[in-house]
């Protein structure tokens, strides 16, 4: 499968990654998630691996490593930040 979507990360977003993965107060799928768009980066020159590579490697699918970059692309690699807990009544 040919990479559609590159992802050129900012040393600030790497940064706040990186964070996300260290303090492991995220849900296991976000975190997997950082772990590709980590891998997955093309700044300064650096050749990422292949998707399969990327997905074999983190124990998902190519499809889902497509998925993920493609989201990160359009909305921004910081999409993946908590989104605050609505409260009211809770429904029983």
């Amino acid at each position: 499968m040919k990479a559609r979507y590159r992802i050129h990360l900012s040393k600030k977003e790497r940064e706040t990654l990186l964070d996300w993965i260290k303090t492991g107060k995220r849900k296991a799928q976000h975190i997997q998630y950082c772990h590709i768009l980590l891998n997955s980066d093309e700044s300064e020159g650096r050749k990422p691996p292949r998707m399969t590579d990327v997905a074999d490697r983190y124990q998902s699918t190519a499809r889902t490593v497509e998925r993920v970059k493609k989201h990160s692309v359009m909305k921004g690699c910081l999409c993946l930040k908590p989104k605050k807990e609505k409260r009211g009544v809770i429904k029983r």
